[in-house]
């Protein structure tokens, strides 16, 4: 009966999802790893450095974050084609950032949550849909109660600057700086209002003045906060206004330092093999000025499942081999699986 077995899964051929759906994959695919080492863990098996089914030690019970990109391939296929089965079996999927989503968040018990909360979780999902006139209308009303919250009056400015009220934002962000909110957040929305001012100006002497300004405010942004973006972004401007040894100066910096971090994350003493030096061309102005949120992890090459070949994090002992992702997974006892032989795969 086993050799006569064909596996027929539901078609989702044709179904194209959209950027929620494919933001919730990833979501999903860490989940599933999640679920898989929490019961590991319970039956006993825990982390080292190879496969051992006698000693229950598996090299993949580590965060979802820590796997080679092989192992994590694996889980986003397995968490995309569900969501296509569901869209391609009928089902709608609606983010939970649309109008019902904002009303119950705004309908949150107070009690598991301050107004403060309440009002940011509410103007930042608005930010996030695109509707930065609404969430500045919220951020406004949660100034009014809160008018001493900094990230409040922060999102306030972002929302203007959004909405391209780059003067008013700026008059809010430099109002920050001069209370001394002097995080690269705040400093670096500042820096922003002063380069859009800047580029926009018909004068040249008020182009230099912001762009001077905008320089200036990033450089010290990043002196504060050691920030990568923040001294890239100090970099290409004093290029753009003349200033070409601070502008190489900082730029080295930024390369020394990212060189740096990469080699302590793959626990060497040297650059990492393949870490090839920035190019000397500056980054454009629609490259350099993202803004990372908080804790936003140091860039690193991805890793094509199967590849023998680490990236600049350092990869799971074991837990990457010459195979494809999903043979590991289900391969026998004797190889690197990942899945348990008495249990199925995630």
């Amino acid at each position: 009966m086993t050799a006569e077995y064909r596996p027929s899964p539901l078609s989702s051929a044709g179904v194209v999802l959209g950027e929620d759906l494919i933001a919730l994959s990833e979501a999903l695919a860490k989940n599933a790893h999640e679920r898989w080492a929490q019961q590991r863990l319970a039956e006993g098996w825990r982390y080292g450095p190879k496969r051992d089914d006698d000693l229950k030690q598996h090299p993949c019970l580590v965060p979802y974050e820590s796997l080679p990109e092989s192992e994590k391939s694996y889980d986003r296929t397995m968490a995309l084609e569900t969501l296509r089965v569901v869209v391609a079996l009928g089902y709608v999927l609606l983010p939970p950032g649309g109008p019902a989503g904002l009303a119950a968040l705004w309908r949150s018990d107070e009690d598991e949550a301050s107004s403060e909360d309440v009002y940011q979780q509410v103007g930042e999902r608005a930010l996030q849909l695109g509707k930065p006139l609404l969430a500045y209308d919220i951020f406004e009303e949660a100034v009014r109660l809160r008018p001493h919250s900094p990230r409040l009056r922060q999102l306030q400015a972002l929302a203007l600057l959004r909405g391209g009220a780059t003067e008013r934002a700026n008059a809010i962000l430099a109002q920050l700086d001069r209370e001394s909110i002097a995080d690269e957040e705040t400093l670096g929305l500042l820096a922003r209002t002063h380069k859009d001012l800047g580029l926009r100006a018909s004068d040249p002497i008020v182009r230099r003045e912001r762009l001077t300004r905008a320089h200036e405010v990033y450089a010290r942004a990043h002196r504060l906060t050691g920030g990568q973006w923040t001294g890239i972004n100090a970099a290409t401007l004093g290029l753009v206004i003349g200033r070409r040894e601070t502008a190489a100066a900082l730029a080295r910096e930024v390369r020394d330092r990212c060189l740096r971090e990469l080699a302590t994350q793959t626990g060497r003493t040297t650059t990492p093999t393949g870490c090839s030096p920035p190019s000397e061309k500056p980054p454009s102005f629609s490259a350099s000025e993202q803004t990372p949120r908080s804790g936003t992890a140091a860039p690193r090459r991805s890793v094509a499942a199967g590849s023998a070949t680490s990236a600049p994090r350092a990869a799971t002992p074991g837990c990457s081999s010459s195979t494809s992702a999903s043979t590991r997974r289900r391969s026998s006892a004797a190889s690197t699986s990942r899945a348990s032989p008495s249990s199925p795969a995630t």
